[in-house]
């Protein structure tokens, strides 16, 4: 199925990572399709981030300055003001696309009219190093509903925020504004699972982004670190969805991976300055947390846990794949 320029489109968000954003340019371009635009989304950059992309001279790369630091979800949401083709990958600006990601993705969503969401699983890799391409065969396609996707979001950390590909009017549809208060730096699951609405989201387990790792990532830095309630909010969002009864699939990952989840955001994820008591409190108060999933912490440790998405990944397979990756 080719596709056409003039219904996909890129946006990549950025602030002062020139020579990063240089890597993730050169993977668009290299995708097998040619003539895709892309938009760079500049966050009020001080560094020569304009004279990286004006090195490309290529007239489907358009450098979008803001005049002043507006973060990350601002910087999202001029992508949602700008956009205007059918498609909308909004990219990073130290990961890297496989070549044949975008070309995988369209011809999914054009399959699939009630999928609303296109996404990849990732590697992860030195930022600016080279991908290794191997060769993967007969990785599963899924075709998941907005409990199913969010409960795949939930028990493995494997899909790629950077991969989303979004239909222009499910993009068009997220309240930025609400998600950012509501969840801070970590709304990025919960924007994907917005996006679907009452569609589905295509997965392809396969992994078409190369995430890249370096000391400046935002997950590293303590100053971005959000209050612990943002990070309780994100629980009680997948707790709204998901629910916690057991036998149901989707309960069953709540009530198994919670308590990891709330000790990991406490361990990792906020800023200090609470005791882990108070904590717990807040999450029980907020709703993060119910009694029967605290109950089943014995399900907790990682041995159990490793099983559980062995288990999880063969039911989605079993009961949501439509198809198989070509291989590479």
């Amino acid at each position: 199925m080719s596709i056409t320029a003039d219904e996909f489109e890129i946006f990549i968000v950025t602030y002062n990572r020139a020579d990063m954003l240089q890597a993730a340019i050169e993977s668009c371009l290299q995708q097998d399709v040619h003539g895709v635009s892309i938009t760079i989304l500049d966050n009020a950059s001080t560094d020569h981030t304009a004279e990286v992309v004006a090195s490309f001279k290529n007239a489907n790369i358009q450098h979008v300055p803001s005049e002043k630091n507006i973060g990350f979800f601002g910087n999202i949401k001029r992508s949602q003001q700008l956009c205007s083709k059918k498609y909308v990958l909004i990219f990073h600006d130290d990961d890297q696309l496989h070549p044949q990601y975008v070309q995988t993705a369209y011809n999914q969503l054009k399959l699939h009219p009630d999928a609303n969401l296109a996404v990849s699983n990732f590697e992860t890799i030195p930022a600016q190093s080279t991908p290794v391409y191997s060769t993967h065969k007969n990785q599963a396609i899924l075709k998941l509903d907005q409990t199913h996707f969010a409960a795949s979001l939930y028990v493995k950390n494997k899909i790629a925020f950077c991969s989303a590909v979004y239909r222009q009017n499910a993009l068009k549809s997220i309240d930025f504004t609400k998600l950012e208060g509501k969840f801070g730096k970590w709304g990025d699951r919960p924007i994907m699972v917005e996006a679907l609405g009452t569609g589905t989201a295509i997965v392809l387990t396969g992994a078409y982004v190369f995430t890249g790792r370096h000391s400046e990532q935002d997950t590293h830095q303590k100053k971005t670190q959000p209050p612990h309630t943002l990070w309780l909010n994100r629980e009680k969002f997948f707790l709204d969805i998901l629910g916690d009864k057991i036998p149901s699939y989707q309960g069953l990952c709540f009530c198994i991976m919670n308590h990891r989840r709330l000790k990991s955001g406490y361990k990792r994820r906020i800023a200090k300055g609470i005791e882990y008591k108070a904590y717990l409190s807040d999450a029980f108060s907020i709703g993060a947390v119910t009694r029967k999933s605290w109950r089943t912490s014995w399900l907790a440790p990682r041995i159990i846990q490793n099983i559980f998405n062995r288990y999880s990944t063969r039911y989605l397979r079993k009961h949501f794949s439509i198809g198989q990756e070509k291989s590479w």
